[in-house]
């Protein structure tokens, strides 16, 4: 029995972080066998995708939308006025504790 790859040790040899190399296997760029939460790389199966290039796994997802399907952008701000907001607290009165006299 061949001893598996951490992540770690992967990303050593590949010159990379652990974290993309996390990410290569959940998209199928390197080839892993998924152990609980665990992931673990076959040597030779890492050596044949070096040798071969890197597989390419499905296009990663944007959040922003193309151009041409984006909707018209709304105005960002609100317009000010007199009226208040209804959840908005009414202002205390500071009564005649905080008056000064001049003198």
């Amino acid at each position: 029995m061949t001893n598996l790859l951490k992540p770690e040790e992967v990303a050593e040899r590949l010159a990379v972080s652990p974290k993309i190399v996390r990410e290569w296997l959940r998209t199928g760029k390197i080839p892993g066998v998924r152990l609980g939460r665990l992931w673990r790389v076959d040597p030779a199966a890492l050596e044949r995708v070096i040798q071969e290039g890197f597989a390419q796994g499905p296009k990663p997802r944007t959040r922003r939308k193309p151009v041409g399907e984006r909707s018209p952008r709304r105005a960002t701000r609100r317009p000010t006025g007199g009226k208040k907001r209804a959840h908005a607290k009414p202002t205390r009165s500071r009564g005649k504790a905080r008056r000064r006299v001049s003198g």
